[in-house]
C-alpha cells in the first residue's frame, strides 16, 4: 500500500490527474458548506425575525382575544415573507402566552453533490403578556415641567 502511494505522488504520469480529482471532490464539499450552509443560516435568521414579530404582534390581543392573537400572529408572519403553510400560532394552556413557530424548506445547491437535496429550517418565537416580576439597571424617565420655559425664536 505504501509503495501504490508513493508511486502514484512521485511518478510523472497520471498523477496531477489523481491530485486534481480528490482536491475537486474537497473544494466541491467546502463550497457545499460554506454555499448552502449560508443559505441555511440566512433562512433561520429571516424565520426567527419573522416569529419574534409575529409573537410580539399577537400577545397585544391576549388574554381577551385568542382566536385574534392567532390570526394576527399568522399575518404578521406572512407580511414577513413566511409562506402560508409555514406558520403555526397557539396559545399556550395558561391563556397569556403565544407561542409562534415558522418553517420553510430550502432546496440546496452544491449539497446535492453529497446527496441533500433539500433541509427543513424552523424558528419559534414566545411572547407573554403580564406584569414584570424584577428588572435591573431601570431608571425612571420624567421631564420637569417648567411654566416659565419659552422655546427660542
Amino acid at each position: 500500500m505504501k509503495g501504490i502511494v508513493r508511486d502514484v505522488f512521485l511518478g510523472r504520469k497520471g498523477s496531477v490527474l489523481i491530485i486534481v480529482a480528490v482536491a475537486l471532490v474537497a473544494l466541491l464539499g467546502l463550497a457545499a458548506l460554506v454555499v448552502d450552509a449560508g443559505l441555511l443560516y440566512y433562512t433561520k435568521v429571516a424565520l426567527s425575525n419573522a416569529a419574534d414579530a409575529a409573537a410580539l404582534a399577537g400577545v397585544q390581543k391576549l388574554p381577551k382575544y385568542p382566536a385574534d392573537a392567532q390570526d394576527t400572529a399568522k399575518d404578521y408572519a406572512i407580511r414577513n415573507g413566511v409562506e402560508v403553510g409555514g406558520v403555526i400560532a397557539e396559545i399556550l394552556s395558561d391563556g397569556s402566552t403565544i407561542k409562534v413557530t415558522t418553517s420553510k424548506t430550502v432546496s440546496l445547491g452544491f449539497a446535492r453533490v453529497l446527496g441533500f437535496s433539500e433541509a427543513n429550517v424552523t424558528a419559534s418565537a414566545k411572547a407573554r403578556v403580564g406584569t414584570a416580576k424584577s428588572a435591573f439597571g431601570v431608571v425612571p424617565f420624567g421631564v420637569i415641567w417648567k411654566p416659565e420655559f419659552e422655546p427660542p425664536d
